[in-house]
Order: structure tokens, then C-alpha cells, then sequence
């Protein structure tokens, strides 16, 4: 009797581990139609980040002092930007990833690599406040923001950078955050402490107590709301572009598998927002039986 009992438990766990995977074959193709046809061409023909001026009046120091920005300009490793009184700027890095710059704020591009093999950003904010969508789409091996007391560094989410001073305060609405706090003397770094922030935590890091990072629950203010509602325009127009670019492959995809388009746009959110493996990816390509060559 307990094997009869048994059976149909194995023969639904059967049947989860097949939709699983016929779930994960779907955001293979995707993954496919992402990496080979857009963002490698995004890499290598676009430019790697440009400046977007929202409203007011934004600076930029190329290395030779400070002057009025326009909007549209790209920029290149160790180009500074500043936003002044009553003024919002954007970052948009490889057209899938913004850092938004609200009034009174400073950042400059210390890093900026781009290529298949390794892409990689890194930031310094010296003042003010910013707000960093990171989608996977872009391709970062490495995305890090230093502010004067700390790093957090990201695979894929979105989050807030706050600088009051010297003390960082940063606050974690999706994915996760490694967040260090660090002392810099006679032109070295050390690191102090380190925690790693889940969804919707934040961590305070006070230039007096580097030893103690303070983590508590995120309070998304009107600025943090503002730019939630800003990220689902931000990745839906991106959505827009591949589903016009890419309709023949997007039709297979449907057709093939029975999927809609509210099943399709939940694969696109969970792999942009870092909520699929590497290892789930390549898993399911194995099982698919297809090479991934980039």
C-alpha cells in the first residue's frame, strides 16, 4: 500500500522537474536571442554609456575642469558628471542599465570596460544621491559603486546610493547587494566590514563606526517610487525593441511551447531582475542540446 501510496508523488515529481525544465528551455532561447543578437551588437556598436539630462542644468569634467554637459554625449572612463540645484540627470549604460542622478550629486566613471570577455563598471559617488537599475542584459561581469565609506557591488538589481557627507546609506529594493564598508588612507583602501543585503534591506555606514554596519528594513521614500516607476517604463521599452527586432524567434518560441505573452514577459523580468542561474541557463541548454558560442 505505501508503494502504491508512493507512486503518484514520484510521478508528480517527475512531471515538476519536466515543466521545469521546458520552463527553463523557454529562457534558454531567450538567453540566445539576447546575448547573440542584441547585447553582443549593443557592446560592440553602441556607445557604452551615455548622459541623459532629465531637467536643469548638468556639468561634466572630462579631466580638464568642469563645463556645461549636453544631453545625449557619451562618456568614457574617468569622465566625472554633476548635477547642480533642481536638476536629474541619467547614465544609460549599453541602452539596458540606468543610473539615475538626482539633484546635487556627483559621480565619476572610474572603470569602464566593454567587451565579450569582460564588461565591467565601477563608480565613485562623492556626493548626493543615486538610484542604479542594473539588468543583465548589459552584460557586467563587475557593476560596483564607491562612495566615501563604502562599495556595493551588483549582479542585477536595482538599488539606492545615498552620501550624507562621509556616511553612505544604501538601501536594497531587488536582488542582492554585497555591501562594504572601507577606510581610505594615504591612498590605500582597506576594507572594514562587510555584510550582504536580500530584497528590500538596507545598511547605514557611518564614517565613525566602519566596524559596525547598521542594517535595517528598506523605507522607499517618493524618490525610491519614483524611480520603481521609472525602471518598469525603462524595461518595458526595452521589452518593446526585442519583441519588434525579434518577432520571427519570439513566434517559435509561443507556437512551439504554448506560451503567451504574459509567460514570456515573466521569463524576460526574472532574467533581467538576476532571479535565474548561469547554472539553470546552461542546464537547461545541455538538456536542449544546444551550444552557446559568443
Amino acid at each position: 500500500m505505501k508503494k502504491a501510496d508512493a507512486q503518484p508523488k514520484i510521478e508528480k515529481k517527475k512531471k515538476s522537474h519536466k515543466k521545469l525544465y521546458i520552463a527553463l528551455g523557454i529562457v534558454a532561447i531567450i538567453v540566445i536571442v539576447l546575448l547573440v543578437m542584441f547585447v553582443l551588437p549593443l557592446i560592440s556598436k553602441s556607445e557604452p554609456a551615455v548622459l541623459i539630462i532629465d531637467k536643469g542644468s548638468v556639468e561634466i569634467n572630462h579631466g580638464s575642469g568642469w563645463s556645461p554637459a549636453a544631453s545625449g554625449i557619451a562618456l568614457r572612463a574617468n569622465d566625472a558628471v554633476r548635477t547642480l540645484t533642481d536638476s536629474q540627470a541619467s547614465i544609460i549604460f549599453f541602452g539596458s542599465s540606468a543610473v539615475r542622478l538626482d539633484q546635487n550629486t556627483e559621480v565619476k566613471i572610474s572603470e569602464l570596460l566593454a567587451d565579450k570577455e569582460n564588461t565591467k563598471v565601477s563608480l565613485n559617488q562623492e556626493s548626493g544621491r543615486i538610484w542604479n537599475k542594473v539588468t543583465k542584459l548589459s552584460g557586467f561581469e563587475d557593476y560596483s559603486i564607491e562612495t566615501p565609506t563604502a562599495v556595493a557591488t551588483v549582479r542585477g538589481t536595482g538599488f539606492d546610493s545615498k552620501v550624507t557627507g562621509k556616511d553612505s546609506d544604501i538601501t536594497l529594493i531587488e536582488g542582492k547587494l554585497a555591501v562594504d564598508s572601507i577606510k581610505k588612507e594615504d591612498g590605500k583602501k582597506t576594507i572594514v566590514s562587510s555584510i550582504e543585503l536580500n530584497e528590500n534591506e538596507a545598511a547605514k555606514v557611518e564614517e565613525k563606526a566602519l566596524d559596525k554596519i547598521q542594517k535595517s528594513a528598506a523605507v522607499e521614500d517618493d524618490w525610491i517610487k519614483g524611480n520603481k516607476q521609472k525602471d518598469s517604463k525603462f524595461l518595458e521599452d526595452i521589452k518593446q525593441k526585442l519583441r519588434s527586432k525579434y518577432a520571427t524567434y519570439i513566434s517559435i518560441a509561443k507556437a512551439q511551447y504554448g506560451l503567451t505573452d504574459a509567460d514570456l514577459d515573466k521569463y524576460f523580468d526574472e532574467y533581467m531582475a538576476g532571479k535565474i542561474s548561469s547554472e539553470q541557463i546552461n542546464d537547461a541548454l545541455k538538456k536542449a542540446g544546444i551550444e552557446l558560442s559568443v
